[in-house]
């Protein structure tokens, strides 16, 4: 049986819709929905907020086939040409197929230069928030710094992801946290203590 995990964001649940509309059969369900089928045979997800990173690791703890989609490696997902990502079992596809160009170059927007090893600086663009705590890498950047301090003196930027905030952090945090232990509230109380709490960590400074 395939099942399809929805996102409960009106931006992305339409991706999902549109999943659901080529695969006949199918059933889109809240994610822990999902997590108590026992005859899932594929699985489709959207991102790893709001549940859907649990139902990453379900399948992945399962070996349940999984396909995942989310933000184009470049381009745009919310209007028109409307690119993704769906990458089979993996958050990232980590190795090359041999396909055509002709979509790449129609849509690719920057020019790709030559090799060259002149620059002045190493850019680190370290992971989101959210992609740290999933993955469990949250010292990625100290790591990652002073594993090239090791190697080279080259000076280093730093390049982080825009709108990433302390309340952010937190309501990610916190709703990670819920999802795991109390699956079953309605949604719209999660969002609302969660709410309450980034106010009150943004008003002291945590």
């Amino acid at each position: 049986m395939i099942y399809l995990s929805n996102t409960d964001r009106e931006v992305t649940e339409k991706y999902m819709k549109m999943a659901q509309s080529g695969m006949p059969g199918s059933t889109l369900l809240p994610y822990h929905e999902v997590l108590q089928k026992t005859d899932a045979t594929k699985v489709w997800l959207f991102g790893i907020l709001r549940g859907t990173n649990l139902v990453y690791e379900h399948c992945v703890k399962n070996k349940i086939d999984f396909y995942y989609m989310d933000r184009p490696y470049w381009g745009i997902s919310r209007q028109q040409p409307y690119f993704l990502r769906i990458v089979k079992n993996d958050h990232v596809k980590n190795f090359i197929d041999e396909r055509p160009d002709d979509r790449f170059k129609a849509s690719f927007p920057f020019e790709i230069k030559p090799y060259h090893k002149n620059g002045k600086k190493i850019l680190v663009c370290p992971p989101t928030n959210s992609i740290a705590t999933f993955f469990k890498c949250e010292n990625w950047l100290e790591n990652t710094l002073a594993q090239l301090k090791k190697y080279t003196q080259e000076k280093t930027a730093l390049r982080h992801l825009k709108n990433q905030s302390i309340g952010m952090t937190y309501m990610l945090l916190l709703l990670t946290i819920v999802q795991s232990q109390l699956k079953h509230l309605q949604m719209a109380f999660l969002f609302l203590l969660t709410a309450i709490i980034v106010r009150f960590l943004l008003q002291v400074k945590v």
